[in-house]
């Protein structure tokens, strides 16, 4: 054992009462400068031989099931491109283009990839769109082609959307339709004026969760139904009614 190369000027003021069991046999080549600010508590069980020589510059493609219990408090600049259209539509609104159009009903919810035509509704003038001759039309400008002319037939809903939007306009409502403010003339060429079309007016969504329980207390309505039911009642009504409908489901 040899001694050491710097001994201490001065003595410890604590000295250690038990020597080590295994000193040094050489003092350190490179001794720290500065002790840690924030030593560990207790050493690792199996430390690292040596860093990482190539770190991983791409995150994991499989991540952890569970959450970050502490997650950054800064979002970060640049978000994850998602695949799904943020304005897809499941369901939208079809009406009669005029009053024309004798298909029954007149309105109705279907599926937004069914085909059907479209014309395109303004608030202002817009090059190629009509204005009917009509007060109640005053603000109404319409047409049943897009950008190019062509005739906006058999399309989607996201599609006669579009269509619209790009000329910008929009769909027309289906007041607007109901009214005849749209109502082509003969020499416009389209002919959707007796076919039903895509129309911008919201409906109800159905519930997601509808009740399990019919209502005490349902609804009275003064015009039955047109057409029966998709989903007629498994079970007889406890209380049928006194008078038979006046304009009974075909």
């Amino acid at each position: 054992i040899a001694p050491t190369l710097l001994p201490s000027l001065s003595p410890s003021i604590e000295p250690t009462t038990n020597p080590s069991a295994l000193p040094s046999l050489a003092p350190s080549i490179n001794p720290t400068i500065a002790p840690t600010l924030l030593p560990s508590l207790s050493p690792s069980l199996e430390p690292t031989l040596h860093p990482s020589i190539n770190p991983s510059l791409e995150p994991t493609i499989t991540p952890t099931i569970l959450p970050s219990t502490s997650p950054s408090v800064v979002p970060s600049m640049g978000p994850s491109s998602s695949h799904s259209p943020s304005n897809y539509q499941a369901y939208a609104m079809i009406t009669c283009a005029t009053g024309s159009c004798t298909i029954v009903p007149t309105s109705l919810v279907v599926e937004a990839s069914s085909l059907y035509g479209a014309r395109c509704c303004s608030d202002v003038e817009i090059t190629g769109f009509v204005k009917k001759d009509k007060n109640r039309c005053e603000n109404i400008y319409s047409r049943s082609a897009d950008s190019d002319g062509t005739c906006l037939q058999s399309l989607t809903y996201l599609k006669a959307k579009e269509a619209c939007q790009y000329q910008g306009a929009r769909l027309c409502t289906k007041e607007e339709y109901s009214s005849g403010c749209t109502r082509e003339s003969k020499f416009d060429g389209c002919n959707v004026n007796r076919e039903q079309v895509w129309t911008s007016t919201e409906y109800e969504h159905p519930s997601t969760m509808p009740s399990q329980v019919p209502s005490s207390k349902p609804s009275l309505s003064i015009e039955p139904s047109v057409a029966p039911s998709s989903y007629p009642s498994l079970h007889p009504s406890f209380t049928p009614s006194l008078t038979p409908s006046q304009v009974p489901s075909t």
